[in-house]
């Protein structure tokens, strides 16, 4: 199951047998207020980075600002092949 948005998983997961892969934080914030559970002890998962945004000519000077900042901080995490092209300014 693909899930747009992290607040539906405790719903899903109090109704089903599913598993879901979330941020440690995420987690916590779920276990704290609904009643799901880490069903078993596990190791952390290392995952991929990736950043997502709106072609460069569509954003607002804000959401221009918001993915150069995201992807500076990035760039100190990943190697510079992961990602996107820098923007023309």
């Amino acid at each position: 199951m693909d899930a747009t948005r992290f607040s539906m998983l405790p719903y899903r997961l109090k109704k089903t047998d599913l598993v879901a892969i979330v941020p440690e934080f995420v987690g916590e914030v779920f276990t704290a207020s609904h009643r799901v559970r880490l069903p078993f002890e596990t190791e952390p998962i290392g995952i991929g980075t990736a950043l997502y945004a709106r072609h460069e000519v569509s954003r607002a000077p804000a959401q221009r600002w918001l993915v150069r900042f995201t992807a500076e901080v990035l760039g100190e995490q990943v190697s510079p092949a992961q990602l996107p092209p820098p923007a023309a300014r």
